[in-house]
């Protein structure tokens, strides 16, 4: 993550916890380090939209499923303004 991304600052938007499940929504801001997607580094800063819901068990989280907002990220990478 921080090679393509550098220091990058990540914020909790939104945290719900529902018994063994838990769902984070959060944004992830850095500058694009490395290609993704065939897109050279622009060196632009950057925010990404995530969600992620885990399962807990016993303390430790056991699986997860996260979504990540790739059409917004591309969408700032491929912007020539």
């Amino acid at each position: 993550m921080t090679a393509s991304w550098g220091a990058f600052d990540l914020t909790i938007e939104e945290f719900l916890v529902d018994g063994a499940r838990a769902y984070v929504r959060l944004s992830q801001v850095g500058r694009h380090l490395e290609p993704v997607d065939g897109i050279a580094p622009t060196g632009r800063t950057v925010r990404q939209i995530n969600s992620v819901v885990y399962h807990v068990e016993d303390g430790l989280i056991t699986e997860y499923w996260m979504q990540i907002d790739r059409a917004g990220l591309l969408a700032q990478l491929r912007d020539d303004s």
